[in-house]
């Protein structure tokens, strides 16, 4: 490494890690949570409630390779990965470490006084003793048998150390030896057989007895190592690999696998039930787990690196009735609804009702009707409910005492429908009539109660817009919200049948369910809509002048049917969404604001009638199959249920990442297909805001035109307009990021390939076009390039030209304009980078390639362009799939007359094998000083001295499969799997 520029100090201090979490251990009385993320252990105080999002305390850990496990232990918290192995001393945190001969697997803590054993990749136990924060290795204890291991375990008793170790081809082999006087070579006393594949990880019951073991196969095994067949019982579900297991009692354990599900199993004597399933990581990978016994919780990290608490051991009850043992005599069933959670009523078509409270019918007297009851609904908690019949009457009574009641003729057609709100202590009720094709007879009605009577204060019949089927009612700010099956959104001023206004398409075609108001401002207000499409919405209304409605969010909460939601407030004033459907044949229940599914229940699906009521502590479902009407109780208090430790991220590599010209916030892409908007905080925090999924393959690039305008692009031939709003929601702004405009495909070959990507996009403004105008270009992977003109205003895309290269696929592209003309440069996988005079100003004239160079053996994988238009000289900084980063300076010189542009060649640099991987981010910072970064997770500083570019320093990364890095100001993040966060200290 060079050191003649030494006086140089150049250092990366890395504040920020978020990526696999891939260990967690609790310890304190499970007060504490501590999880390993890349360069960081982070520790979390779960005694209060109200801190438990809360990192009570980070540490950073010296040595390079990742945490894989972690043991709390009388001196400290043991931690170990790969070859190294350390000791976290309680109270003042410092960590002394020590590097083993081989890579550690698992480690448990002796009887003796500061002891500890760990087994090693070559099936052998080490002895370490750790005296006055030093650590010495005592004894080595080999196994006979000692085959390519993937994993192995320990167990210790009061006398002796047993040994689990499988190999790769999932055989688990058994082995123990005396803690005293034990020989140095061991021999196996049994093997175990029967995964075929390896295995993953394996555990111990606590009294040794038994042994569940997990395994590329997707099955886990729970076996009895005191029987002469072992093997009790197999438990199927996972549909990828299994990562981890733990056992919760003899009969009961955990596990965890790449296919993102969270599994609890139960062994009844016979066989491995899966009895329940926790969904709500993203991507792929649920890495590691820890349980506590003692609350019923399990915690659990992601490839995303969130950090998640789930309550096991949840109440749900089911049952069930026929319909003849809830109404005297023959009769049919006409509707039901909720009360609350604890009361559902039913109505019979002759009248009858029925009230289901605490699991025991009581009949309440009938109702005299004019004809068939046809519609029921409910306002919740109020023990007030409405009925409507074949004739168009309503009814209004009061649960309790239903001859309390008010009656009147309404409609001229069978009511169909009713939905009611309540606000202000008013209660509302909007009934509905079909009288024709595509016609609707809706009237909005206002009741109160004074004195214990019902009284009617108006009931007026609304003015609907053309094709308008009302689906729900929602009463704020003196409006009435009335949502429709075709997505439209109209408003009424209470005690008012004329429209004010109506948005259509909000949910393209699709039903609206629910409408959320969310927090009322000076002249606007925000709401949420729930839809039929799977989205829920967030707008901005402002009132003055008119009615103004701003999509500000869009959100695919789930792949099904939404059929409703509601929000709550925690404690701490952070209000969680909350919503319901239908996928496949399961009802679900969902927080929609930390991602986690609630249950799923198994019902048949959204075509059968149903009911569901929810609050805080029970949520209960009711549906009718086979003439019954089936009751599902479930006892979970929503406001600590299934919590998020910390955020999470992309689940998947990400491929693109980048702040906007402000700095304030990043805009990620990733595999996962999921464009992510964060805002970017003091000492290097990010937190992600939202998201929007716009693209079906991964993506390839992301390019900021302004702070609100961005373009993205990706597989089979996908360019998007992506535009940043900023939404007012109780007081503070918050950005969303949302899709404005997407780019139709252009035809311009015979035969179209399918698997045709834009590898990049570049963008600048395009004053000659307009104020709005920016000019778009993008590469593809067959070689070709495409100039488009976005306009802002009329938020489209128009094609302007195409060319192609060679034959070989282009990989990045860089717009900068130069006096008159706008020129790009481009690279490619043949190890070349051109310069290209676009002639933007002439339609018809094909650009042209005014200079180019091979600088690498293969692909250019990444290019940074830095151009000084005082000067004209550009400066091309870049890194290639064979491990080398060239640096080229060159001077563009125009003739205005003739137009035509020389180019001088100033300085060219090549370093090869700078890297022992593929080069995928370079960066200059400033003239003499230059950042690459590798697959192989290292980052090099280059400095040049006296004309000639050096490696000053190198620094490594715990990001793995690195994509690139990009900086502002003196903030470094590279990313990939994850990211990190550095400060560049000069």
């Amino acid at each position: 490494m060079s050191t003649s520029n030494a006086g140089l100090q150049i250092c990366l201090n890395s504040v920020n890690f978020l990526g696999p979490v891939t260990s967690l251990i609790l310890f304190d009385d499970d007060k504490y949570l501590c999880a390993a993320q890349g360069s960081f252990l982070r520790i979390y105080c779960l005694d209060l409630e109200k801190d438990a999002n809360t990192c009570w305390k980070t540490l950073k850990i010296p040595f390079r390779n990742r945490v894989h496990g972690m043991l709390a232990c009388r001196d400290g918290l043991l931690i170990w990965g790969g070859y190294n192995l350390g000791m976290v001393v309680w109270n003042t945190w410092e960590i002394f470490w020590t590097r083993t001969p081989d890579w550690i697997f698992n480690a448990v803590e002796l009887n003796t006084e500061s002891e500890y054993a760990v087994v090693t990749s070559k099936n052998e136990v080490l002895i370490y003793s750790y005296l006055l924060s030093k650590w010495k290795l005592s004894s080595t204890i080999s196994c006979q048998d000692s085959p390519l291991l993937f994993f192995a375990a320990l167990q210790l008793t009061d006398d002796c150390i047993t040994v689990a170790s499988a190999s790769a081809f999932g055989e688990i082999y058994l082995w123990s030896f005396p803690i005293n006087g034990h020989p140095s070579v061991i021999s196996t006393y049994g093997s175990l057989k029967g995964h075929e594949g390896a295995c993953f990880d394996i555990r111990f019951s606590d009294d040794g007895q038994y042994l569940s073991t997990v395994s590329e196969d997707r099955t886990v095994r729970l076996w009895d190592l005191k029987k002469e067949a072992p093997l009790l019982a197999t438990g199927f579900g996972h549909t990828a690999r299994v990562w981890k297991c733990r056992f919760l009692s003899n009969s009961s354990l955990v596990s965890i696998s790449e296919d993102l599900t969270l599994r609890k199993w139960v062994y009844d004597g016979v066989k491995l039930d899966n009895t329940e399933t926790f969904t709500g990581h993203r991507g792929k990978h649920i890495w590691s787990i820890a349980a506590s016994k003692k609350q019923d919780l399990l915690f659990t990290g992601g490839n995303d690196g969130a950090i998640r608490q789930w309550k096991i051991n949840n109440d749900t009850d089911i049952y069930s009735f026929y319909i003849s043992s809830i109404f005297k005599g023959d009769v049919s069933l006409s509707s039901f609804c909720f009360l609350s959670a604890n009361k559902l009523l039913c109505l019979a078509k002759n009248g009858e009702i029925s009230l289901l409270d605490n699991k025991i019918w009581k009949s309440r007297p009938p109702f005299s009707l004019d004809s068939e009851a046809t519609a029921l609904c409910s306002w919740e908690n109020k023990y007030l409910a409405a009925l409507g019949t074949k004739t168009g009457s309503l009814v209004i009574f009061n649960c309790d005492n239903p001859s309390d009641c008010f009656s009147k003729k309404v409609h001229t057609a069978k009511i169909q429908h009713l939905y009611a709100a309540y606000d202000n202590d008013f209660y509302y009720l909007l009934s509905k009539a079909f009288i024709g094709k595509n016609a609707y007879e809706v009237y909005l009605h206002q009741f109160s109660i004074e004195n214990g009577i019902i009284k009617l204060n108006f009931s007026l019949r609304l003015d609907l817009p053309a094709t308008f089927d009302p689906t729900c009612l929602t009463i704020s700010n003196d409006l009435a919200f009335i949502g429709s099956r075709s997505g439209s959104l109209s408003i009424y001023k209470v005690g008012h049948s004329t429209c004010l206004y109506c948005w259509r398409r909000l949910h393209e075609f699709d039903t609206i369910y629910n409408i959320i108001p969310e927090s009322n401002m000076d002249n606007s207000m925000s709401l949420k809509t729930v839809g039929r499409d799977g989205f829920v919405n967030m707008f901005v209304l402002k009132f003055n002048p008119g009615f103004q409605l701003q999509k500000v969010a869009s959100e695919k909460a789930i792949e099904g049917i939404l059929s409703g939601g509601t929000q709550f407030k925690f404690p701490d004033n952070d209000k969680n969404l909350w919503i319901w459907g239908f996928h496949a044949s399961n009802f679900f229940l969902k927080n929609e604001t930390t991602g986690t599914d609630v249950y799923t229940l198994e019902c048949g699906g959204s075509h059968r009638p149903w009911s569901f009521s929810i609050d805080h502590t029970k949520q209960a479902f009711a549906f009718y199959k086979s003439n019954q009407i089936y009751v599902c109780d479930s006892y979970r208090n929503l406001l600590h249920f299934n919590k998020v430790i910390r955020k999470g991220g992309h689940g998947r590599e990400i491929r693109a990442m980048s702040f906007n010209p402000e700095g304030t916030l990043i805009v990620s892409g990733a595999e996962d297909t999921n464009i992510m908007l964060s805002k970017f905080e003091k000492e290097g925090q990010i937190d992600a805001l939202n998201s929007v999924k716009v693209h079906n393959s991964g993506i390839q690039a992301l390019c900021w035109a302004n702070d609100e305008l961005l373009f993205s692009s990706g597989g089979l031939e996908e360019l998007n307009a992506l535009r940043i709003a900023h939404g007012q929601i109780e007081g503070s702004s918050t950005a969303h990021i949302l899709h404005e405009a997407t780019c139709a495909k252009t035809l311009t070959k015979k035969k179209t390939d399918g698997d045709l990507r834009i590898t990049d996009v570049s963008t600048t403004k395009a004053v000659s076009w307009g104020e709005k105008a920016w000019l778009v270009m993008t590469i593809l992977s067959d070689s070709s390039s495409r100039i488009y003109l976005y306009d802002e205003e009329k938020r489209d895309f128009r094609f302007l030209k195409d060319w192609e290269y060679k034959s070989c696929c282009l990989v990045s592209v860089k717009l900068f304009v130069y006096e008159t003309h706008v020129f790009s440069v481009i690279s490619a996988t043949d190890g070349t980078i051109t310069v290209w005079d676009l002639h933007s100003q002439d339609i018809e004239k094909t650009p042209q390639s005014i200079w180019s160079a091979s600088v690498h053996q293969s692909c250019v994988k990444c290019l940074d362009v830095h151009f000084n238009d005082r000067t004209g000289n550009l400066s091309l900084l870049t890194g290639g799939d064979d491990g080398a980063v060239c640096h080229i300076t060159i001077k563009l010189n125009t003739d205005a007359k003739e137009g035509i542009v020389y180019v001088e060649e100033l300085e060219k640099f090549s370093y090869p094998e700078a890297h022992a991987s593929s080069v995928t981010g370079v960066l200059q910072l400033r003239k003499d000083l230059c950042l690459s970064a590798s697959v192989d997770q290292r980052i090099l500083v280059w400095v040049n001295w006296e004309g000639t570019w050096s490696i000053h320093s190198e620094r490594g990364t715990f990001v793995a499969d690195v994509g690139g890095m990009f900086s502002h100001k003196s903030t470094l993040i590279v990313f990939g799997v994850g990211y990190e966060v550095y400060k560049i200290e000069i």
